[in-house]
């Protein structure tokens, strides 16, 4: 396209600049440049123009970006490249106009798909230190409940440091779903309509008065391998999500469940979000409201932990949901329209032939306690202190050590008297599964438990790790390390 500067006007123009803005050539010829910008020419996009145009009447030649719209008025992104025309009468400049639009898309979508990485790894490592600074308060909150009289004053205090402890591990639990790293419940066979259908009461409370909530599920849907209760928590992160994009206007929210067998050429429209995604079936869940909408520059930051558009709240919903649906390997995709409503198609795999697996109920045997050996290797001294102590309670004698070394040391000395070993799996130096395969080259049934403030699944990155060995997430109760050890521990 060839461009009168003073005039704004096109002078020539060729069938493919017809085609990119849907004119033809003549109705191209009638109108100025300023018009195909999209938005309209305010204040800082004359500026911008005017420099333009200046770099190249000076330098001969400039390269810059825009967005342009159509004559239908579709916007799309272009890179513009512009060359001055000798001419002795008029100031002209040849522009080359190019679609760039699917090329910025896709930048952004790689560069979202770092952040997201990259802002996981760090919500983790805060996440897993986090959770052992929890234990510690737990901990030593029960302690001390335990050796005050039941009448004395300070007694309901201790318990409401306890209930600030439990209410701050629900936020690790969001912020380790968002690095993908969810909790170590065993995973079973979930009917996802089930779920729905269970807490119908619940979501209907949820939901204000003024939202009308519609559900259509499919018949006899199949079972997908996943935690159930982060199940339930990413249905009633998302139907908050749209009963406060619906705000305090009449307003519905439609939740849908249904099959999708996904093929090779519909990853690429997924893969953005979650790129080691593959072709299979899935069980797919769809909310759909009417609510405010999203721009597309919102759209680009849902996921950023901590980003919220709302006046209040911690901006962690929408990046704990993508987390737990990376840690079971589904998916999560957003169409949106500002002033129209939003839409989130979110998928599960099916897992095949996936049968219940029944589980043992974790029981506390005082007799099975009582006068048991126990090594505990910890790196963290308020975590050690705390378990130690708790064990005490229950008539356990504790070794205890501050590293792998330390505790290899122990186990060497206290064989014949230790029952079993306690590891931290995170450890500088020897790690608790370092360490754990140490003991099981010469002890081959030995107990351990491993715990970490990450779940089972990072434990067994780390290292092959036995099926035998427990395992128990960080921030626990003792009322849950002593059953395990009661369920770990044979009989007398």
């Amino acid at each position: 396209m060839i461009l009168d500067v003073d005039t704004d006007r096109f002078i020539e123009v060729n069938p493919v600049a017809s085609e990119l803005f849907g004119y033809c050539e003549d109705e191209l010829k009638q109108i100025k440049s300023q018009s195909l910008v999209h938005g309209g020419m305010d204040h800082r996009r004359m500026e911008l123009r005017r420099e333009s145009v200046r770099q190249v009447l000076s330098h001969g030649h400039n390269v810059w970006e825009t967005t342009l719209q159509r004559a239908n008025g579709e916007a799309f992104r272009a890179e513009i490249r512009e060359i001055r025309l000798p001419d002795t009468e008029r100031r002209l400049i040849r522009a080359s106009v190019l679609d760039i639009t699917d090329r910025k898309q896709k930048e952004a979508a790689m560069l979202q798909s770092q952040k997201l990485e990259s802002l996981g790894v760090m919500a983790g490592g805060i996440a897993h230190d986090f959770n052992n600074l929890l234990l510690a308060i737990m901990g030593q909150s029960q302690i001390v409940q335990k050796r005050l009289d039941s009448e004395h004053k300070a007694l309901k205090n201790v318990k409401k440091i306890e209930q600030a402890a439990l209410r701050a591990s629900e936020l690790t639990r969001q912020m380790m779903a968002y690095a993908g790293r969810g909790q170590s419940t065993e995973r079973e066979p979930v009917n996802v309509n089930q779920v729905i259908s269970e807490n119908a009461e619940l979501l209907q409370v949820t939901v204000p008065d003024n939202v009308r909530l519609t559900l259509d599920l499919m018949q006899t849907p199949p079972s997908i391998l996943a935690e159930r209760g982060q199940i339930q928590q990413v249905i009633m992160n998302m139907m908050i999500n749209a009963s406060e994009a619906i705000g305090t206007n009449d307003g519905s929210l439609h939740i849908k469940t249904y099959t999708y067998d996904m093929c090779d050429s519909d990853l690429e429209n997924w893969k953005p979000i979650t790129p080691d995604l593959s072709a299979g079936r899935y069980m797919c869940m769809e909310f759909q409201d009417n609510g405010c909408g999203m721009s597309e520059e919102t759209q680009l930051r849902i996921f950023d932990p901590f980003f919220t558009t709302k006046n209040s709240g911690h901006g962690l919903g929408l990046a704990a949901v993508l987390g737990i649906l990376r840690s079971h390997k589904g998916s999560i995709q957003v169409q949106s329209i500002a002033g129209e409503g939003t839409r989130f198609d979110i998928i599960f795999p099916i897992e095949e032939n996936v049968q219940r697996k029944a589980e043992q109920a974790a029981t506390i045997d005082p007799n099975v306690l009582d006068g048991r050996v126990i090594l505990v290797v910890d790196d963290e001294e308020a975590v050690l202190e705390t378990v130690t102590e708790s064990l005490q309670s229950y008539n356990i004698h504790v070794y205890s050590a501050t590293s792998g070394v330390d505790g290899l040391a122990l186990y060497d000395d206290h064989q014949s008297e230790i029952d079993l070993t306690l590891l931290d799996v995170s450890m500088p130096g020897i790690s608790g599964v370092e360490t754990m395969q140490r003991i099981h080259r010469e002890h081959p049934d030995a107990k351990v438990i491993l715990s970490s403030g990450y779940n089972r699944l990072d434990a067994d990155k780390l290292a092959d790790v036995e099926d035998n060995v427990a395992f128990l997430q960080k921030p626990y109760r003792a009322e849950q390390l002593v059953a395990l050890i009661c369920n770990t521990l044979p009989p007398r």
